[in-house]
C-alpha cells in the first residue's frame, strides 16, 4: 500500500487512511503488511488521543500566535484554521477577529474579511486596525463610501500619533 511510505497530512488523510487500512484488513487477513498496518492505526488512535487531551488544554493564545507564523510563511489556509480553531475556543478573542480577516483579505475572500472585522469591531467599539482593515476591504470590494465611513472612524477613535490618523487629517 502506497501510503506506508508517505507522510499522511490533516485529518482528512488520517480518517481516509484508517478507512483503507481498515477495508483492507476486514478483507484481506493475510495480508503481507498487515502488522505494520496495524501499528499504523494503533499510533493514528493514541495521536488523535493525545490531540484530544491538548484541544481542552491548548491556550489560545498559543494558536493566534501559531497562526501569525503561518501568515509570515505564507501558509495562509493552515493561518486560518488555527484563528479558527481559537474562535472557537474563545468566540470574544478580538486580535484573532483582526487576524483572520486580514488572511481573509489576503485571499481576496472579502465578505468574510469584512464580517470578521465588523465582529471584531462590535466587540471593541475603539479597534481602530479593525476600521482600517476593514475600510481598506470596503475599498477592494468598489465600496467607497463605507470606507470612507470606517476611515472616519479612524479619525475619532485612533490617537493623535497613529500614522492613518495623521495622514488623514492632512489629506483633509
Amino acid at each position: 500500500y502506497a501510503i506506508l511510505d508517505k507522510k499522511i497530512e490533516g485529518q482528512a488523510d488520517v480518517q481516509m487512511v484508517k478507512e483503507d487500512f481498515n477495508h483492507i484488513l476486514d478483507h484481506n487477513p493475510n495480508h503481507p503488511d498487515r502488522g505494520k498496518m496495524q501499528d499504523i492505526l494503533r499510533r493514528m488512535d493514541q495521536i488523535e488521543q493525545q490531540q484530544m487531551r491538548l484541544a481542552t488544554t491548548f491556550p489560545v493564545e498559543v494558536l493566534v500566535q501559531e497562526g501569525i507564523q503561518n501568515v509570515q510563511w505564507g501558509q495562509l489556509k493552515t493561518a486560518l484554521e488555527k484563528f479558527s480553531d481559537a474562535l472557537r475556543r474563545n468566540p470574544n478573542l478580538v486580535e484573532a477577529y483582526n487576524y483572520r480577516g486580514q488572511v481573509y483579505t489576503q485571499l481576496k475572500q472579502l465578505d468574510r474579511a469584512i464580517e470578521d472585522f465588523t465582529t471584531a469591531i462590535r466587540l471593541k467599539s475603539d479597534n481602530v486596525e479593525a476600521y482600517i482593515a476593514r475600510a481598506q476591504a470596503y475599498q477592494n470590494k468598489g465600496n467607497a463610501q463605507a470606507a470612507a465611513e470606517d476611515l472616519n472612524f479612524v479619525t475619532l477613535y485612533a490617537p493623535p500619533d497613529h500614522p492613518v490618523r495623521q495622514q488623514l487629517t492632512t489629506s483633509h
